[in-house]
C-alpha cells in the first residue's frame, strides 16, 4: 500500500489505477494512431482494414512486451 502511495505521488501510477501512467500514455498514443489511420480509410478493402488492425495489435504487443 505504501509503495502504491509513493508511485502515485511520483506520478508513476494513477490513483485508483493499477497501471503506470507511462504505460497508459504509450497505449493511448498507439490507439490514437490507429484511430487516425482508420479514419482516413474510404471504402477500404478487407486487406486494408486487416492491415490497420494488425499494425495496432503489433504496436500494443510491443508495448506489453516492454513492461
Amino acid at each position: 500500500m505504501a509503495e502504491t502511495a509513493r508511485e502515485v505521488a511520483a506520478g508513476i501510477r494513477r490513483r485508483g489505477g493499477s497501471h503506470p501512467e507511462s504505460l497508459l500514455r504509450v497505449t493511448n498514443a498507439a490507439l490514437e494512431w490507429f484511430e487516425g489511420e482508420v479514419r482516413v480509410l474510404r471504402e477500404p478493402s478487407g486487406e486494408a482494414v486487416f492491415g490497420a488492425v494488425e499494425r495496432v495489435v503489433l504496436a500494443l504487443n510491443a508495448i506489453a512486451g516492454s513492461d
